[in-house]
């Protein structure tokens, strides 16, 4: 809609037009489903009730050619996450950093990289900025130094290699210091496996720590375990490790999904992706050729939220975690060009092409769906494919309310005009100047 608002005092007049967004009178919905392609096709049926408004409904496809490209969608909304306290600062930084650098490895020639590095070095002053004088990071710059923010942040600057190593080195520092100074304290076991992966990823070790917890790994949940099996890789202790990654491997539970581990950290929020990841971290390191390793990728995949997992935090854990898969696994990663071909309703909504060199210049296969298909009831999505993969579906809609109707209550737009009253004066060179203030109501016009 468009608000023209004209302002008269006598012969003196002003004015302006505005466009204004007119939304529908109802609640935002976003839906989401993901799977795999099965003998090369997917069916997925979405039910549309009354309530949703057919107008405002859009239906977005993000396609994953290989289970280890699925960070590709979520590099943006890393990045691009607004708020910018400690967490989110590291994980726009670091794991976007590692993931666009295996896919360098893999080949690829990602467009953004420039940016990206251009990006870390800035990100890099940020936490400079915020960290605590004794080393520790707290949510905001003068928030108090949490011990597992911090643990987290020395566990990503640990894996920057190649941009401001001067600084990283400094700030990395500064972190052990603070980490190592409060890991004795800390009475929560599978946070103590996470200092003591952090400090092992820094070049620092803890041997009496290591000891106290591998004395306990029979008991662990697999958070802690997958954590400690890292640190015990770190520390040298290759057999150790070893047999931490085998009992990890039993608590694996499988379904058609791929696999999982049961979440039953000490922190009941602690998301199960994130577990995951740590968990295919660990398999990666100590059993790398296990077939458990695909299944707890394929796995993750298919929990993907549209463009991310849960939170910045997950989100950066796991791209971190596929980054190490495809460092160590890129031969065993196939690219193919194929034709997609998206049904609604038995109609075909859109045909496109994946090609390998799309792919492999960090492209995301993210296509929008038209829905004038889309009806009220049961609608049937067919996708199909040359090469089976993974996929993610996310409808947007509105729940719409009941209508405003004209005159009645909340339809008022309230519109406020500032008018300035400018003076010509002189300064004391007798230079002109011009003064402003704003003009009180019901104050006269010269």
């Amino acid at each position: 809609s468009t608000v023209r608002i004209e302002t008269r005092a006598g012969t003196l007049g002003d004015g302006e037009e505005r466009s204004v967004p007119i939304l529908s009178r109802g609640l935002p919905r976003v839906i989401c489903f993901g799977g795999m392609t099965r003998n090369k096709r997917a069916v997925i049926e979405i039910p549309v009730t009354r309530e949703h408004s057919l107008t405002e409904t859009s239906l977005e496809l993000d396609l994953t050619p290989h289970p280890a490209l699925a960070g590709l969608a979520s590099l943006d909304y890393l990045s691009g996450f607004p708020y910018g306290c400690v967490e989110q600062t590291l994980n726009s930084l670091v794991p976007v950093l590692s993931y666009t650098n295996a896919l360098m490895d893999l080949g690829a020639t990602p467009e953004a990289m420039p940016h990206i590095q251009a990006r870390v070095a800035s990100g890099l002053g940020k936490l400079a900025d915020f960290q605590a004088s004794g080393g520790g990071f707290g949510w905001w710059k003068d928030s108090e130094p949490d011990f597992y923010l911090t643990s987290l942040v020395l566990l990503g600057l640990s894996k920057v290699r190649g941009v401001e190593q001067a600084k990283v080195g400094k700030i990395t520092a500064s972190a052990a210091k603070f980490v190592r100074e409060q890991i004795r304290m800390e009475p929560i076991e599978d946070l103590a496996a996470l200092g003591l992966y952090a400090l092992s990823e820094a070049g620092y070790q803890e041997r009496v720590i290591l000891e106290g917890l591998k004395s306990r790994m029979d008991r662990m949940d697999a958070l802690t375990l997958s954590l400690t099996t890292l640190a015990l890789a770190n520390h040298g202790l290759t057999k150790e490790a070893g047999e931490a990654g085998k009992s990890l491997s039993r608590m694996l539970v499988h379904d058609r999904e791929g696999a999982y581990f049961p979440v039953t950290a000490s922190r009941e929020n602690q998301p199960a992706a994130e577990t995951a990841a740590y968990g295919l971290l660990a398999l990666l390191r100590t059993q790398p050729g296990s077939p458990d390793v695909d299944e707890i990728l394929n796995w993750l995949v298919l929990q993907k939220t549209g463009r991310y997992w849960t939170s910045t935090k997950t989100t950066g854990t796991v791209i971190s975690a596929i980054a190490e898969y495809i460092r160590l696994r890129k031969d065993a990663i196939s690219l193919v060009d194929q034709e997609i071909a998206v049904a609604l309703n038995g109609g075909e909504a859109v045909r496109f092409r994946i090609t390998r060199s799309d792919i492999l210049q960090g492209k995301a296969q993210v296509v929008s769906i038209p829905c004038d298909g889309l009806v009220y009831g049961k609608n049937r999505i067919e996708i199909g494919v040359e090469q089976d993969l993974a996929y993610a579906l996310k409808l947007e809609t509105v729940l719409e309310a009941d209508p405003i109707l004209p005159g009645s209550s909340g339809c008022d737009l309230p519109v406020t005009k500032k008018i300035q009253a400018v003076t010509r004066v002189q300064d004391a060179r007798g230079n002109p100047r011009l003064l402003s203030r704003p003009l009180e109501e019901r104050e006269g016009l010269d």
